[in-house]
């Protein structure tokens, strides 16, 4: 094999083209690194923890993460002060666009509180949920960065939802809703008519559009419930396969759940 290779090195040196075509040969018997995902989960983790923190004196600094301009601010408005901390942070899903840049999806919830800036008026503290894509290259030796600003969605919630607090998950709950999951999940990812839908959420109108069997519904890997008082906020981790290819996917879905005499409604979902 060697002997054959050394000769069509030859071959192509003389009529052209030889080092392209056999680098080609060689970079095609070579598996790439595959990129760190999980790592780069727990990198955006502690970026958007130290990004969405404020305090009296101002942003917690990002320059370990990245060597982009910061461009937060601690005042908002006419001289307010805006204070900021985060109650919890979840990715969901990653994904690789090439090489090692890897767009990492994140649940954000901080709680934030707002004073006038001599302190004499404040508001009521207000917990907000953001859906946050964050960039995340890893570059050599294993080492990341933030090449790119992160981007934010407003998560909308019902006031009567309840938004978790660290260690605050309800087990018991969670066992109890798993069954109208599961009988949801396999409805939404294969059913054809709304209508099919509708009966898992309390309010017809927020019911989202089926999938109309892109995905085959395979199991629930996890579900974590936060509130009380038959409220509660749900993270669901799921498999999906495609019944085409057979291949089998991770999916997250977050999602408000009220409970009516013993039943179980969905009342928004998000992905």
């Amino acid at each position: 094999m060697k002997r054959f290779l050394t000769g069509l090195w030859i071959f192509l040196a003389i009529y052209g083209g030889g080092y392209a075509f056999y680098k080609t040969i060689l970079d095609m018997t070579v598996d790439p690194i595959p990129a760190n995902t999980q790592e780069a989960e727990g990198f955006a983790a502690a970026f958007l923890r130290s990004y969405l923190t404020y305090d009296k004196g101002g942003p917690e600094p990002i320059r370990l993460f990245t060597e982009l301009p910061d461009p937060r601010t601690a005042n908002v408005g006419d001289g307010d002060k805006v204070t900021q901390r985060v109650v919890e942070i979840w990715p969901i899903k990653s994904d690789v666009l090439s090489g090692h840049h890897m767009n990492v999806r994140m649940i954000a919830i901080v709680e934030r509180d707002r004073a006038s800036a001599d302190m004499e008026m404040r508001e009521k503290s207000k917990r907000l949920i953001y859906r946050v894509d964050v960039p995340v290259t890893e570059g050599k030796e294993g080492k990341f960065q933030i090449l790119q600003y992160p981007k934010f969605e407003r998560v909308e919630r019902s006031n009567s939802a309840v938004l978790p607090t660290s260690g605050q998950g309800n087990t018991e709950a969670a066992e109890r809703m798993k069954p109208m999951l599961e009988s949801f999940y396999k409805v939404y990812f294969e059913a054809e008519k709304s209508e099919d839908i509708a009966n898992f959420f309390k309010r017809v109108q927020n019911a989202p559009k089926p999938q109309n069997k892109l995905f085959t519904f395979e199991r629930l890997d996890r579900v974590d419930a936060f509130g009380k008082d038959k409220t509660w906020f749900v993270l669901v981790n799921l498999r999906v396969r495609d019944p085409f290819t057979t291949i089998s996917y991770g999916a997250s879905y977050y999602l408000e759940v009220e409970e009516q005499e013993g039943k179980f409604y969905i009342v928004s979902m998000n992905e």
